[in-house]
């Protein structure tokens, strides 16, 4: 850990509960001696430094399936790991990723962070 890079994002959500959440998120990983936490402004750009080997990890909310599908195929035929912020599979519906080099790099960002609910991609607003 201590020479992981992990990059984020703050999110659609900006209300004062959500960036505490946010806030405490990047203060666990901190305490737990990353080399650095990077917000670079684009989730694209993110998950593509994942893949190729230049960030070591990514996590985020609110992202949308659109957003996560292609670049999941990408990480994981690059040998990286993309699962769901609760530590399981992912589920391109929940719009929560975490994508990392490793799968032990990815299990620890998902037992270190705490979920931001956003809804779900396929909710029927009907």
């Amino acid at each position: 850990m201590s020479k992981a890079l992990i990059l984020t994002e703050i999110g659609a959500k900006r209300d004062p509960a959500t960036l505490k959440i946010f806030s405490g998120n990047m203060e666990r990983l901190l305490k737990a001696q990353v080399h650095g936490i990077r917000v670079i402004g684009s989730a694209t750009l993110a998950l593509c430094q994942v893949a190729s080997g230049a960030a070591d990890a990514y996590y985020q909310f609110g992202l949308h399936c659109w957003d996560i599908a292609a670049a999941a195929v990408i990480i994981r035929e690059a040998g990286g790991n993309v699962i769901d912020t609760s530590g399981g599979p992912l589920d391109l519906m929940s719009r929560r990723i975490v994508a990392a080099g490793t799968v032990e790099m990815a299990h620890y960002i998902a037992r270190e962070i705490q979920t931001i609910t956003y809804e779900r991609d396929d909710h029927n607003a009907n």
